[in-house]
């Protein structure tokens, strides 16, 4: 009897601690960001945004269709900004992936570099993955502010 009483409370305790690590906010970034994305730019077609979980990395998770095959450094520095501007998560981290109208992955990695390339991005070459200091800064140069 003992062992259950132990074995239940390890559970709860388990799920407690597991509940503390999830993110705070709210969920009008599911649609906010998408719409705010399509409005900023003609040429964004489709976007959603979701949250996720890496080990205990909680991410906002955003896809973007553009209508043309390539983004330039200005381009993406807008997509962070309007990132941004309509996250509520209380996450620190990004995982954005930019799409052409086929389907296929744009390589932002390169794009993310052309603005600084000492930032810290981490990419499969589908999916840029950085953290939201880092996507500000970025943000921040492309918009040509450099403090």
């Amino acid at each position: 009897m003992r062992a259950k009483v132990i074995a239940v409370l390890a559970v709860l305790g388990l799920a407690a601690a597991l509940a503390g690590c999830a993110p705070s906010g709210g969920v009008r970034y599911r649609t906010a960001i998408p719409a705010a994305l399509k409005a900023s730019d003609p040429g964004i077609t489709e976007a959603w945004a979701d949250q996720g979980l890496d080990g205990f990395t909680h991410y906002l998770s955003v896809g973007v269709t553009v209508d043309r095959e390539k983004v330039t450094p200005k381009e993406l520095g807008s997509m962070f900004a309007v990132i941004l501007e309509n996250n509520d998560l209380g996450v620190e981290q990004l995982q954005l992936a930019v799409t052409d109208p086929s389907g296929s992955n744009i390589d932002i990695e390169t794009v993310a570099k052309q603005l600084d390339p000492a930032v810290k991005v981490v990419s499969d070459y589908s999916t840029l993955v950085i953290s939201f200091g880092d996507a500000a800064h970025l943000r921040d140069l492309a918009a040509g502010r450099t403090n």
